[in-house]
């Protein structure tokens, strides 16, 4: 008895397997979380503090060369891939105008401020 019911836990076990339903994943949102994890300010930064930040903010608004990493490739390769590239690539520029636009402001208050006190105090 004990041998059938065992036989019948394993049949019942591998036909109640299921594949995954990838049709409720949201790709696109996995590529903003995904930017959001990968992304480096310093960079971004520095470009704002060094005053370069006026010319390269205009730039990536225009430049639409982000580099998804290798290690999301099989994530590129699904169902969903061309979505989870679009908010990969819109979330990384966004967070990259935003670290040049926080550095640009750095510098505007350090250098351009400073500047503009000591030629009103000169006029």
């Amino acid at each position: 008895m004990t041998k059938h019911f065992t036989l019948l836990l394993f049949i019942g076990l591998a036909w109640g397997q299921a594949e995954p339903d990838t049709s409720q994943i949201d790709y696109h949102q996995m590529g903003i979380e995904l930017a959001n994890e990968d992304f480096s300010p310093p960079f971004s930064f520095l470009i704002g503090c060094s005053g370069l930040g006026l010319v390269f903010i205009p730039l990536n608004a225009i430049i639409t060369n982000v580099v998804i990493p290798k290690k999301h490739k099989h994530i590129l390769a699904s169902d969903g891939g061309k979505e989870f590239g679009k908010g990969y690539r819109k979330e990384y520029k966004r967070l990259r105008i935003k670290s040049m636009s926080n550095g640009l402001k750095g510098w505007c208050m350090v250098a351009v401020f400073p500047a503009l006190q000591v030629i009103d105090y000169l006029w």
